[in-house]
């Protein structure tokens, strides 16, 4: 399976449900919580889900597409986990849209044992410098404290 074509497809379905949420909103949905509006729209959780499944399946802690169950390489592991870090600056969309992307980087949390100590160091460094300590999410925090993990 190429999991990175699989989640480039993930983020091109939500990039466009993105923007057919955006395109149908009402003039007042959201204002005052009232309505909800696109940032409620089901396609984020769609999108949390599938790339779930997607770095469970690169895990190997669930069957692949070909009902496989077999860890990817590390290499494998290691481009993946740093798409779906870097899927937030790829993404031209709402920052309500971003803020799920950002959510969806806790699902790395399952890849980084398979990364090795060189790739652990690299992503850590660039993540930390781009989220600083005063703007990071619980999430995020899990994500540090996995990279900065001694061993594989």
């Amino acid at each position: 399976m190429n999991y990175l074509n699989a989640l480039e497809e993930i983020l091109r379905e939500f990039a466009e449900a993105v923007s057919r949420a955006d395109e149908s909103k009402k003039p007042f949905d959201g204002i005052f919580g009232i309505g909800g509006g696109p940032s409620s729209d089901p396609c984020h959780q769609a999108m949390d889900q599938a790339v779930e499944r997607l770095a469970l399946q690169a895990a190997g802690l669930s069957p692949d597409g070909d009902g496989q169950v077999s860890p990817a390489d590390a290499r494998t592991a290691e481009a993946l986990t740093e798409a779906i870090l870097t899927a937030d600056d790829r993404f031209d969309g709402p920052e309500y849209a971003h803020l799920s992307l950002i959510a969806a980087q806790r699902h790395c949390l399952s890849l980084i044992p398979l990364l090795t100590a060189e790739g652990k160091k690299r992503l850590l460094d660039w993540y930390r410098k781009k989220y600083p300590r005063y703007c990071r999410f619980p999430r995020q925090k899990d994500v540090i404290a996995a990279l900065s993990a001694k061993g594989n």
